[in-house]
């Protein structure tokens, strides 16, 4: 599975309602691993990066 997919797979996941909180600092610490060991560029990371962001945020107002 390519880390794009995997990253994805756990964005997706943070949706249901059911995730535990401490998930979102796992995807975060997968994010910036991702670009430490170059399996994503910088455009990517930001791109995570803000859509993990996106995704807290709902999560904060659904709670």
């Amino acid at each position: 599975m390519s880390i794009h997919a995997r990253l994805s797979r756990d964005l997706d996941a943070l949706n249901h309602p059911a995730t535990p909180r401490f998930h979102e600092r796992r995807v975060e610490n997968r994010i910036i691993q991702a670009l430490q060991e170059n399996e994503i560029d910088t455009e990517d990371f930001h791109y995570y990066s803000a859509r993990l962001r996106r995704v807290c945020e709902q999560r904060k107002e659904a709670a």
